[in-house]
């Protein structure tokens, strides 16, 4: 039986990424993990624990890990107004012994934190990190590797220089946590969203700038003995998720980095596919998957989709 250790570097060193997938329709999470070549551009597949057995059979085989999404939904924090935190604790230990026994190698846990008037409250921040490092010592103890997503979302106009300091501080209260909780850092994913400005935020904001922000503010952080970690795709569309990813590859950090993606590469697929059962509609959709992956891949190995096409553009 593969240790957490070794589970982690499958997820996070192998030059593949962790596609999300269990916020979709069932059918189209069949397409998705029957898709032909899938096994060269993602290491693992959350899916929710009702489907890990049905998943793991198939995504065996072709060498991808199986993982569960373990919270059952982002609720509001009482007594924060506009805040949220995971539920799904009471009944954690139950499901993750169910998605293992059905196969799963890791769980995903999420957290989200907003940059508005007043927010986030200390209360938010120690709530939602609080939550995450008892969800990762219960999946350790399960001898399945924990993936702590941590979500930062600016919503108004706040510069990088805000969100970084939102960011850090963040980091560093969970970091705080999942310390006290005993969790071996070796045998855990941190998932983290890029620093990005607020969507009002009259400056302009590249790639470039993005990866600066996003690296420096989790080198600062970030202990080098963390297993890996897995940049998100939350709340960004498609292309701007892929830029920002092969921005931030570029530069070195002391953690193994990929992607812990979703949208940003099943949202085409699901838009191509439509929901109709028509197996020319399933072909294209797998088509549409296929040539995301394959993006998402080269934007792992520093590669945005223009270098892609047309190779690296000549400097000076």
């Amino acid at each position: 039986m593969a240790t957490i250790g070794e589970i982690t570097r499958e997820l996070v060193a192998t030059g593949r990424g962790i596609l999300v997938a269990d916020d979709y329709p069932p059918a189209f999470r069949d397409l998705v993990v029957a898709a032909p070549g899938l096994e060269a551009a993602v290491a693992g597949v959350v899916v929710p624990v009702e489907a890990v057995g049905r998943a793991a059979d198939g995504l065996r085989a072709c060498g991808v890990l199986t993982g569960v999404a373990a919270d059952t939904r982002l609720a509001p924090l009482a007594g924060c107004p506009g805040e949220s935190v995971a539920e799904g604790l009471d009944s954690l230990d139950g499901r993750l012994r169910r998605a293992a026994a059905a196969g799963a190698a890791f769980a995903r846990w999420r957290s989200r934190v907003t940059i508005d008037d007043g927010r986030p409250t200390i209360a938010a921040i120690r709530a939602n990190a609080l939550a995450l490092s008892r969800f990762a010592a219960a999946v350790q103890e399960m001898g399945l590797v924990p993936i702590v997503e941590v979500r930062v979302d600016a919503a108004g106009l706040q510069p990088m220089s805000t969100v970084e300091c939102v960011v850090g501080l963040v980091l560093i209260e969970v970091l705080s946590e999942l310390v006290q909780f005993g969790i071996d850092p070796g045998g855990l994913v941190l998932a983290a969203a890029p620093v990005l400005a607020g969507p009002r935020c009259p400056a302009p904001v590249t790639p470039f700038d993005v990866a600066a922000a996003t690296v420096s503010t989790l080198s600062d952080v970030v202990p080098a003995e963390l297993g890996g970690l897995a940049i998100v795709d939350r709340g960004q569309p498609a292309e701007v998720a892929l830029a920002n990813l092969a921005a931030i590859r570029r530069r070195p950090t002391p953690w193994p980095l990929t992607f812990c993606f979703g949208p940003a590469l099943l949202g085409p697929a699901l838009a191509t596919w439509s929901g109709v059962p028509d197996a020319q509609r399933a072909g294209r959709g797998r088509q549409a998957l296929a040539q995301q992956l394959e993006t998402a891949v080269a934007a792992l190995a520093g590669i945005d989709d223009l270098e892609r096409l047309n190779g690296p553009a000549s400097g000076g």
